[in-house]
């Protein structure tokens, strides 16, 4: 399931997990963040057994954390393991994001 984070202490804490890959979407109510956030929402589905956390936050409710992330453009799909970013999507790229979640289980 696609969490939605309500503020940038609640995404630290979330951060604290050091055994999943963290996966934090940043969007607001455009087309093509409404679709990327089904996409992850299916992701999420479909790796559920899997050591994956998908979140999401709109940066219209939290612009902190998308300048903490330098966040310039969305939908922005960045990656993290053990509390550092390992890898970023930007745009609506959902073939992307499954080739960095496929890769990270190799």
């Amino acid at each position: 399931m696609l969490q939605n984070i309500q503020s940038s202490q609640q995404f630290s804490s979330a951060l604290q997990n050091d055994q999943d890959m963290i996966i934090l979407d940043f969007f607001d109510s455009c087309t093509h963040c409404t679709n990327m956030n089904q996409k992850l929402d299916e992701f999420s589905d479909m790796y559920e057994d899997k050591n994956f956390r998908f979140y999401k936050v709109n940066i219209d409710e939290d612009k902190e954390l998308a300048d903490d992330y330098a966040v310039s453009s969305i939908p922005t799909t960045l990656f993290f393991k053990k509390g550092k970013i390992v890898d970023k999507v930007v745009g609506p790229e959902p073939n992307e994001i499954k080739k960095v979640l496929d890769r990270d289980l190799m």
